[in-house]
């Protein structure tokens, strides 16, 4: 397998969450155990934030990682070399089947699989270069622009190309943010609108934006633990009572659409209203973090009034009741009748996951209507 099997393209078009790009030194010198890193990868694994590095950045810390086996490899052929002065014959066989083994390791196979495991183990995604960036880059090299210290400046080709994918990213990236420890990617970086670089893996830790994702990360684990304590019979036998008893005050003064009304609209106005019954409650969903909903379906009576042309008054439903006005002056009649309503409408409850586990008497639920997605119709004549 080599490295181009391993990244895809990264399209951040339709990505919600804040992106996050790590620069070659900040993967070099921050430790996978670390706290900052793992705070890192748990809100990429959750997709709370998505972390992307150049696919340049992870070819040098490659680079690194092949010369690092490549010194611990000839520092153990060393080791064993001396060693063999001190063995007896029928140790020397084993000796040498170790420095064949050693001979035989792929360090290019073992870098592939360390790039390939630290980009999906951790949750990030890599960003391939674009003929656009390497043109930016290279027109840097030639001007000298950031973050080339001078004119054609060989060794700043690598932070030019890191500097051109940060920079197309944050063109479509919701949020941006850069951590670079090198001084000079930083400053180049700070002077590039849209792009909110840090230090340190703690500097972009300690944010706003991040600290506000961490708390909703940890709100969704602690709903998890939590979650088994709710069962959705209660929650159905909650949203029912709270129905029947609210349900049809989303009612007042609303005005109805339905073609089985008499008007020329086909709309009514409610004038008055019963209490809500044969209410049916619909599957809960979890929108997690404590947040449920599901869909309630129930009926009310209503008295509901409009207007009638007058050619119609005389053809109206049994239901209706025209008030017979002035058949020369007026052309339209005042008209009402009670009908009964089948109200349909998702039912939010959120719950109190500290009072869920604790006896300290606080609401547990909190149920509300959604009345502003209410879908009010006429039932069917029997």
């Amino acid at each position: 397998m080599n490295s181009e099997q391993t990244a895809s393209p990264v399209d951040l078009s339709n990505l919600l969450a804040p992106v996050v790009v790590l620069d070659t030194n900040i993967i070099r010198s921050a430790s996978e155990q670390s706290t900052p890193f793992q705070i890192l990868r748990d809100l990429a694994h959750a997709h709370s934030v998505k972390v992307v590095i150049p696919k340049i950045v992870l070819e040098e810390r490659r680079t690194q990682w092949r010369s690092r086996y490549a010194k611990q490899i000839d520092t153990a052929k060393q080791s064993l070399s001396i060693l063999s002065t001190e063995l007896t014959l029928s140790n020397l066989e084993s000796l040498t089947s170790a420095l064949a083994a050693l001979e035989e390791i792929d360090i290019e196979a073992m870098s592939l699989n360390r790039y390939k495991n630290f980009v999906e183990g951790n949750g990030f995604s890599i960003r391939e270069m674009t003929i656009d960036e390497c043109e930016a880059a290279w027109t840097g090299y030639f001007s000298g622009g950031a973050p080339f210290k001078k004119l054609k400046n060989r060794a700043d080709i690598p932070d030019a190309h890191i500097l051109a994918s940060v920079v197309e990213i944050a063109k479509t990236a919701p949020t941006l943010h850069f951590v670079a420890g090198d001084a000079a990617m930083y400053d180049a970086a700070s002077e590039i609108e849209g792009i909110n670089c840090h230090k340190t893996l703690e500097g972009l830790i300690e944010t706003g934006e991040i600290q506000a994702l961490r708390f909703e990360l940890e709100t969704e684990k602690k709903w998890q633990k939590v979650k088994p304590l709710v069962s959705d019979a209660t929650i159905k036998e909650l949203v029912a009572a709270h129905v029947l008893e609210h349900g049809s005050e989303l009612l007042e003064w609303l005005e109805v659409r339905d073609s089985a009304i008499p008007e020329d609209n086909h709309t009514a106005l409610v004038q008055s209203y019963g209490e809500a019954y044969a209410v049916s409650v619909g599957d809960v969903q979890d929108w997690g973090a404590g947040y449920l909903r599901c869909s309630a379906t129930y009926s009310v009576e209503a008295l509901l009034s409009f207007m009638v042309f007058r050619g119609d008054a005389f053809d109206v439903p049994d239901w209706v009741s025209v008030s017979l006005g002035d058949f020369e002056n007026d052309h339209y009649f005042e008209a009402e009748g009670y009908h009964e309503l089948i109200i349909q409408v998702p039912v939010s409850v959120k719950i109190n996951m500290d009072a869920l586990t604790s006896d300290d008497g606080d609401e547990v639920y909190e149920v509300a209507i959604e009345e502003s997605e209410a879908d009010v119709s006429l039932a069917e004549s029997g």
